[in-house]
């Protein structure tokens, strides 16, 4: 898991406390300023359905559109859409979060890896009904921020079991050699219910922005 993933699991797992999942409301984006950039929240509205409620600028800026009101799963094709909403289904539904690994495209053919977390938010009534997530762009370069996301895929969807009554476990610190780089901390995820998860390179520099969707709480 990237460090700047592992900022906004450790940040859900203290406002969490042991329960299923930390009510939406308990979210405050000022605790992590530095990621709202990559920083999205789902409304997850059943199988299949999960637009964006609020969507960093980085990211409208990847697909070069405004996310907010969309259908995350219209951004994937075919068997990777069926992955990913297998795991947000998860994710909103035993509770459990997830971390997904994949490749994108963009309109040029130049490519990049990403690594996404889902994390989940509950209602009132405790459903969950909102997923919590950021997006880590890894390896980019100058021709790849250069057009709009075009395409991507799911390479790896892991996810992970919640236990209640106490707080989730935060990915242990590993020494791994990055290209480019000596080794470096990074982080080695807990035990998953399905693996399927490989180490990926480091993120892009950041700018911290947000868009929100107007009417209502997250």
């Amino acid at each position: 898991m990237h460090v700047h993933l592992k900022q906004l699991f450790d940040y859900w797992a203290t406002i969490r406390a042991g329960r299923p999942a930390p009510n939406r409301a308990e979210v405050d984006p000022t605790k992590f300023r530095d990621l709202l950039d990559r920083v999205f929240i789902l409304d997850h509205r059943g199988p299949r359905e999960a637009r964006f409620r609020l969507a960093g600028t980085r990211l409208c800026n990847a697909f070069g559109m405004e996310l907010r009101g969309m259908n995350m799963l219209t951004l994937w094709q075919g068997e990777s859409r069926e992955r990913l909403a297998l795991t947000l289904d998860r994710v909103a539904t035993e509770p459990a979060y997830a971390l997904v690994c994949g490749m994108m495209e963009n309109d040029l053919g130049a490519t990049a890896e990403y690594e996404t977390l889902y994390l989940p938010l509950a209602d009132d009534t405790g459903r969950m009904s909102r997923i919590l997530g950021a997006t880590v762009a890894l390896n980019a370069t100058t021709a790849f921020s250069a057009a709009p996301v075009s395409e991507q895929w799911v390479d790896a969807a892991t996810v992970y079991g919640i236990t209640v009554s106490r707080p989730a476990v935060s990915p242990k610190p590993v020494l791994v050699a990055m290209q480019g780089q000596g080794a470096a901390a990074r982080a080695a995820a807990p035990q998953p219910i399905a693996v399927g998860e490989r180490a990926l390179p480091p993120a892009m520099h950041k700018a911290p922005a947000l868009s929100v969707i107007r009417g209502g709480r997250y």
